[in-house]
């Protein structure tokens, strides 16, 4: 969920790199580079691409330009070559995610349909390792962005209450960004971020990406509404973000998804995986169009 906006501009999207890179096992693309900035309040006129403008879009902005970075690295089924069809697949990603104009996208519904897009394009469950963390810190985030791996982590905002004070906070929802690089020892990392105003005082377009932030831990004596700040979380401090501004972003959680290099449609002995189905799966692509490449066996079925 990201916080209000009037933003409503025209459909613009920046290639980061324009030369294509053919990626094979051990030689994957700079992520920095390579991955496409996408913003999610820029999909067309109000309501016309994205419901509600995209405002509450960060979540599947996010997955899709992690998923053009794997299909500009061999994982062709996941994406088209082409970036005017990053509406559609955001599209779809958010109606399998449950993304709402209002409500955003929660945890279970990023997680559910990140894995059914998978699945619907022929890269089974076996295929995928994901590891999730609630608490990300830049150790972590260093350690699970390697080769093929992609990390969509989220912050949730946090403000002053009472205004004035700096030890208790509350919330007023979160946002997801895509991970570029992580330098532990320098404390930062590089982020495409689908709403970059959030982070610093600069216009919502694809040439304000990539972003560089500094993380710090959050003092263990803070309050923070729903964490639990002894386990150990961690914040984003730029000129708008801090204990200084009265609001803080604090990381509270983090998703690594490496897909198997057998999953690459130029491994001699690729197939896309059957998709094993004991129930009904519904597939609500939210008026975008998917094609469901997978074989589909078991006693259930697709319905929308």
């Amino acid at each position: 969920m990201m916080r209000a906006s009037p933003a409503s501009t025209y459909f613009l999207l920046l290639l980061l790199l324009l030369a294509t890179a053919d990626s094979t096992q051990g030689q994957w693309t700079d992520k920095v580079t390579d991955t496409p900035s996408l913003i999610q309040t820029d999909f067309g006129p109000y309501g016309k691409y994205l419901p509600g403008n995209g405002e509450s879009f960060c979540a599947p902005t996010s997955a899709t330009m992690s998923l053009y970075w794997l299909a500009r690295n061999g994982f062709t089924q996941l994406a088209s070559t082409n970036l005017a069809d990053a509406a559609n697949l955001d599209r779809v990603l958010g109606g399998l995610m449950g993304t709402t104009p209002a409500g955003g996208t929660d945890e279970n519904g990023y997680y559910n349909g990140f894995m059914t897009y998978l699945s619907a394009r022929g890269i089974s469950p076996a295929q995928v390792t994901r590891v999730f963390t609630p608490n990300p810190d830049v150790h972590w985030l260093a350690t699970n962005n390697f080769n093929q791996s992609v990390v969509n982590f989220s912050v949730g905002w946090y403000y002053a209450s009472p205004s004035g004070q700096t030890t208790n906070y509350i919330n007023n929802g979160g946002h997801v960004l895509t991970l570029l690089a992580a330098n532990p020892a320098a404390q930062i990392v590089t982020i495409n971020n689908a709403y970059p105003a959030s982070f610093f005082p600069v216009p919502n377009v694809p040439s304000s990406n990539p972003q560089t932030v500094t993380l710090a831990s959050v003092p263990t004596s803070w309050t923070l509404q729903y964490l639990d700040t002894s386990i150990g979380y961690t914040q984003v401090i730029t000129p708008d973000l801090g204990p200084a501004t009265g609001g803080l972003a604090v990381l509270w959680g983090a998703d690594s998804w490496t897909l198997n290099i057998n999953a690459l449609p130029a491994k001699p002995a690729y197939i896309a995986r059957t998709w094993i189905l004991s129930g009904l799966q519904q597939i609500n692509t939210d008026e975008g169009h998917l094609e469901v490449i997978a074989p589909i066996a078991g006693s259930g079925g697709l319905t929308k």
